[in-house]
């Protein structure tokens, strides 16, 4: 999906957490934003670029009255369909620089090319009837995000020899499969045993990388979406346990309780 983005949309959802299945890259447009990305507040204004990826949590505090932005949100299930090994490459060079810092500061020309590349997969999106329909968006995603890698490598702030792209590698594999599995594996070891390496290599790793340790970043993981089921869905207490594969009901408070300061019940019956 890729459409233009106002105040009027984003105040509904002001100070919800937004999981995302997939990759969000938000171009903003006009006027400004605060958002937590992962409870870490980032301001947003013109002429900025956000890549999220869907082990971020996402929560809008702030937008002015002239926000804009332009959002292109692209579904695990379209990229494990369509990635190319281009995508593959860039997407592992730079998804830990994106999840370390996911807002980059651009220029005025800058800001004007990725609109036009995401405008151009507006149109893609619209002609269903073309034959080549899925591949055609996948060009223009392609040159969009050639694009901004581009913009990227060539910053000051990205463009650093870095001696660590073996670790920033494990680092953004150990997300990629955090994302898929969060809810039903919550232990070290089934993310070092699926990576080939020692939990305590991987938890180091992470650690420096990130900023986070594994076990942080897993339980971040359970409690945002614990938050979310609690607050947007109808399922019971007993099968959002159930869901994010808690023993029980009572393991699943105590984890909730110790996270939030207040049982689930209170937490949904508060906000």
């Amino acid at each position: 999906m890729c459409s233009e983005i106002t105040n009027k949309e984003i105040k509904p959802i002001l100070n919800i957490d937004i999981n995302q299945n997939g990759t969000s890259t938000i171009l903003v447009l006009n006027g400004s934003a605060i958002a937590n990305i992962n409870s870490k507040a980032v301001e947003i204004n013109k002429n900025t670029l956000l890549i999220l990826t869907s082990s971020q949590i996402v929560q809008f505090t702030w937008v002015s009255e002239d926000f804009c932005c332009t959002t292109l949100l692209i579904s695990h299930t379209f990229m494990r369909e369509m990635d190319p090994a281009e995508m593959t490459t860039m997407r592992v060079r730079h998804g830990v620089r994106f999840y370390r810092t996911p807002a980059i500061e651009l220029k005025e020309p800058e800001t004007l090319h990725l609109q036009f590349r995401m405008e151009n997969i507006q149109k893609a999106l619209q002609e269903t009837t073309h034959l080549y329909y899925k591949h055609t968006i996948l060009c223009n995603i392609i040159a969009l995000f050639l694009d901004i890698h581009n913009i990227i490598e060539r910053s000051p702030i990205y463009s650093s020899n870095h001696k660590s792209t073996r670790e920033e590698k494990i680092s953004t594999d150990f997300i990629e499969l955090l994302t898929d599995n969060y809810r039903t594996e919550h232990d070290v070891t089934f993310y070092a045993n699926s990576l080939n390496i020692t939990p305590h290599y991987l938890t180091k790793i992470v650690k420096r990388t990130t900023g986070h340790s594994v076990n942080e970043l897993i339980f971040d993981m359970l409690y945002n979406d614990a938050k979310s089921l609690l607050h947007l869905s109808k399922y019971s207490i007993a099968q959002i346990a159930r869901i994010l594969n808690f023993s029980d009901q009572s393991a699943f408070g105590k984890f909730f309780k110790r996270k939030s300061g207040v049982a689930p019940f209170a937490y949904r019956k508060f906000n």
